[in-house]
């Protein structure tokens, strides 16, 4: 064994126990994470990566799977340890003191009804010291002094990943379990993110770190290690990142953006129409301002800004969600249903699913909320967002963080919105997947004249596929225009927001 190794992964092969029948998820797994590195575990969405996670950390539930042969070696002050072998109350007390885990959608990881603050604080495991937290979480760009008395929803997800960044670096564990762990991150603020973390690991008695991930580009820029896992193994073990990985889907999502915007065309129906908004969380203080904004039929229109810029709080806004302070909406005349025909796909699809219901029988219960007849297409709508009828009776948390999206993307096309609001509908897909939703976007508003926003932090994909681009900054749209326009931007924060477009 690795005298450096903190945690061995050997042999590993899980089933899934669903409906009294076996899947297999995890076949012959043999992962090393050794003290000090960043090893990083790659794959496409589906591909068994959350769950290796899982099962590492222990906090997937006993009894949804069986383990087929292999084992988990964790070394410490104790020696080795199969945590395999553990019962489980001592798995979770262990667990907690050693292994932290950073949750790919981080407000599920958060109380919606209690501070930031007072959450962070709080661990069942080791006291955490409120100054050195909060000075940690200066160093990772947040502002306590303003943030730490907001609740978890008054955040972006930018920001609450960063405070569960702060709050796993304070704990010092032995391991980092970091699940996609930038997807809710602009180009800058991953960047930063990934900074933060290799300092972290890097440093004397730093922790070993598994990083997953669907962005090989990304990982590949602080990774020691990387672990492509396919179909639940593992197809190219610990690739040395100074050599070349293997390609990605750059060539083909380049090949696939040949989309042309000029089809768009002035002058059609507007189906709503936002005027001089202003609002904010309380009376006193304005989180947007003066937001102006018509959506199109026929439109699909990219909203990007880094995170914190107010890009959820808009859509929020445009919803009624949050009190609004001045401003008016006009719904046109193709929205019969008003507020109804609009509807919203949330950045976090493990808040807006209800865990205990299988897929069919969401489905079912919003088709009979708003048109019955509308379950007849649902299979075509499936095959629309990438999901597969033989999956209908999953519960969401057998779904990876990307078949949750598209599920809930799924569930609001079934009421045949005129205006359909995502919110980072993509930051959990890789690239391929990322591309595809961007086309199911775009032919939806084609073929149905609909009006489509999409928030997101990666500018250049919004570029590739929108007629439209609106540019926030502190609460305020700072650009606007059609895309061909915008590469004559050179701004410092315009350019950040571009990153690299190949990515």
């Amino acid at each position: 064994m690795n005298p450096q190794a903190v945690l061995i992964v050997e042999n590993l092969s899980v089933d899934i126990l669903r409906a009294g029948q076996r899947k297999p998820v995890l076949r012959d797994i043999h992962l090393t994470v050794n003290r000090g590195e960043i090893h990083a575990l790659v794959g496409v969405s589906g591909s068994g990566k959350t769950t290796l996670a899982m099962m590492i950390s222990g906090i997937l539930p006993r009894d949804m799977y069986e383990i087929r042969s292999g084992h988990i070696w964790f070394t410490g002050q104790e020696g080795m340890i199969d945590l395999l072998s553990l019962d489980w109350p001592t798995r979770q007390q262990w667990t907690g003191r050693h292994i932290n885990m950073i949750f790919q959608e981080p407000s599920t990881a958060f109380n919606s009804v209690r501070t930031i603050g007072e959450q962070l604080v709080e661990t069942g495991h080791v006291p955490i010291e409120k100054e050195l937290l909060q000075a940690c979480s200066r160093s990772l760009g947040l502002d306590p002094d303003v943030l730490w008395d907001r609740y978890p929803w008054q955040l972006s997800g930018g920001q609450q990943q960063r405070f569960l960044l702060a709050r796993s670096l304070v704990l010092q564990p032995d391991i980092i379990l970091a699940d996609e762990p930038t997807s809710a991150l602009d180009h800058h603020h991953q960047q930063e993110f990934l900074r933060d973390m290799q300092a972290a690991v890097s440093a004397e008695n730093g922790p070993g770190m598994l990083l997953v991930s669907h962005d090989r580009a990304l990982v590949s820029q602080v990774a020691d290690r990387v672990t492509e896992i396919r179909d639940g193994k593992i197809f190219l073990h610990e690739v040395q990142t100074e050599g070349d990985l293997p390609s990605s889907s750059k060539d083909t999502a380049r090949t696939r953006a040949t989309i042309q915007n000029g089809d768009y065309q002035a002058g059609r129906e507007t189906l709503l129409s936002i005027q001089h908004l202003t609002a904010g969380y309380t009376s006193d203080t304005a989180v947007l301002t003066d937001i102006q904004m018509n959506i199109q039929a026929g439109e699909l229109i990219g909203v990007a800004g880094s995170s914190g810029s107010g890009k959820s709080s808009m859509l929020r806004g445009m919803l009624g969600l949050m009190p609004w302070q001045t401003g008016l909406r006009k719904p046109g005349p193709a929205l019969a249903k008003g507020l109804q025909s609009i509807q919203l796909v949330y950045q976090d699809p493990g808040r807006s699913l209800n865990p205990v219901m299988t897929m069919e029988q969401t489905m079912t219960e919003w088709a009979d909320a708003y048109d019955p007849a509308a379950i007849e297409r649902l299979h075509q709508i499936l095959e629309e967002v990438g999901l597969e009828v033989e999956m209908m009776d999953r519960l969401p948390h057998m779904f990876s963080g990307g078949q949750r999206q598209r599920m809930a993307i799924a569930r609001a096309l079934l009421t045949h919105p005129g205006v359909l609001l995502a919110d980072e509908p993509f930051s959990n897909l890789d690239a391929d997947l990322r591309d595809q939703m961007m086309q199911v976007f775009h032919d939806l508003v084609r073929h149905r004249q609909i009006g489509v926003v999409v928030v997101a932090h990666d500018l250049p994909r919004l570029e590739r596929f929108c007629d439209r681009i609106l540019l926030l900054k502190e609460g305020r749209i700072q650009w606007e225009g059609p895309p061909d326009e915008l590469a004559a931007q050179r701004e410092d924060w315009i350019l950040e927001l571009r990153g690299n477009p190949d990515r």
